[in-house]
């Protein structure tokens, strides 16, 4: 009996190390997912790892210098330096880099390439109008003044406020886009204008602020033109063909007061009166909505679901955050903003327009000679659940520079950009 229970030890041993044996063996099987748990909000960790499969996750990772902004092509990602405009802060590290050269960055659209992205250096070169510079055969802006659309051309205003300018592919020509037809007629009556004097002095704006739209087929921008020798001397919200077709008054300043572009989304134009209430129109089937929302209103999302604003009680912006329901109106306060910090300039929707990021800004500063807010914190915003979650700032690095951008590269990654003069991608949690 002895014996046969012996033998039956040895036969399960057997297949037991027998069945270990076989899966190391067998390249076809695969091993089983770690475990992996997800790193809570006060756990800020940067992980980064260069294996094709990572086995830990990570909150942030280091991807480059200069504050790189970013722009889609059909085989990749380029991550583009942006000046920097807020020159003369004590202690601030970036550039405007308007001369000389610099570094861009490609990458294919996954997690894996993100530790190892092509770096590419790049040569300033002085376009018709501006600075700008290419990277990839795409042309970039680097002066501040232009925008790049998706159409992947620049636009810009020029400084006395005439036109609106298309730079060509190149950057060699510039081409205007608004018809300055009764320009100069009409900027003649402004000047001699008996009332334009003094403290009520005003001047013609003719077209500024563009705002590309219809990905980028299109173009919102603001002018005075059709009420400035009226009582009501606002600003009027236009919308032109990038070709300069089409031109036409889209939301009118004589019924609604001045009025200021919040931004656009696919056909919508959502734009803020001085009365603190926000009108929205379709410029495909024209639809005009007004909304009282008695805030100030910040961004709309790509999507044209929502509109993200402030309220205003007694002329005084107040520090809480809301989101406004474009389809039904409705106001929803976001709960979780974190104690010590408040909102001070606007961040960026995703591009599914599900989720919000800015920076909220510390009350207490950590270094007080650099001459700027140094206590800065990451802050994303669920949109369908109106909540805020803190990412905080990569462990052991520079600080957030406060006024430095920071844009989505996908529904789930962020740039953010140091005081160092670097940028790191923030992982966002499911």
């Amino acid at each position: 009996m002895k014996s046969l229970n012996y033998l039956l030890v040895c036969v399960l041993l057997c297949i037991t190390l027998t069945g270990c044996d076989s899966k190391q063996g067998n390249e076809n099987t695969a091993l089983p997912s770690p475990i992996i748990t997800p790193v809570p909000s006060t756990e800020l960790t940067s992980i980064p790892t260069n294996s094709v499969e990572p086995l830990h996750p990570w909150t942030w990772k280091k991807i480059g210098k200069g504050d790189l902004n970013v722009f889609h092509t059909k085989d990749g990602i380029i991550l583009y330096p942006e000046p920097i405009t807020y020159i003369g802060l004590k202690g601030h590290y970036g550039k405007d880099f308007t001369l000389g050269t610099t570094t861009a960055y490609f990458m294919r659209d996954s997690d894996q390439q993100f530790s190892s992205p092509e770096i590419l250096e790049i040569a300033m070169k002085p376009l018709a109008m501006g600075t700008g510079f290419t990277v990839k055969n795409q042309l970039f802006p680097a002066d501040g003044m232009s925008m790049k659309m998706a159409s992947g051309g620049l636009v810009r205003s020029d400084g006395d406020q005439k036109n609106l300018w298309l730079l060509s592919e190149d950057g060699n020509s510039a081409n205007p886009i608004l018809s300055t037809k009764g320009y100069d007629e009409l900027n003649i009556k402004v000047k001699t204008d008996k009332a334009n004097s003094g403290e009520s002095k005003y001047s013609l704006n003719w077209g500024s602020d563009p705002h590309p739209m219809a990905n980028g087929m299109k173009i919102a921008f603001v002018s005075n033109r059709n009420g400035i020798l009226s009582v009501k001397r606002g600003q009027s919200v236009y919308i032109v063909n990038k070709d300069g077709s089409n031109e036409k008054l889209l939301i009118d300043s004589q019924k609604y007061g001045n009025l200021t572009i919040v931004g656009t989304a696919k056909d919508l134009v959502a734009a803020e009166t001085d009365k603190h209430s926000l009108i929205i129109v379709n410029t495909t089937s024209g639809e005009v909505k007004e909304l009282p929302v008695n805030g100030s209103s910040i961004a709309i999302s790509p999507d044209g679901a929502k509109v993200l604003f402030r309220k205003v009680v007694e002329a005084s912006v107040q520090k809480d955050l809301w989101l406004l329901n474009v389809e039904n109106g409705k106001e929803t306060m976001v709960a979780g903003f974190p104690q010590g910090y408040f909102f001070n300039t606007a961040g960026e929707w995703s591009p599914d327009g599900a989720k919000y990021a800015f920076y909220g800004n510390g009350i207490e500063v950590i270094d007080k000679t650099k001459g700027y807010r140094d206590n800065n914190i990451l802050l994303i915003i669920d949109s369908a659940s109106s909540t805020m979650s803190s990412y905080g700032k990569p462990e052991g690095t520079a600080n957030i520079y406060p006024l430095g951008t920071n844009h989505w590269i996908d529904a789930m990654h962020v740039l953010v950009y140091l005081d160092d003069d670097t940028t790191w991608i923030a992982k966002i949690r499911e």
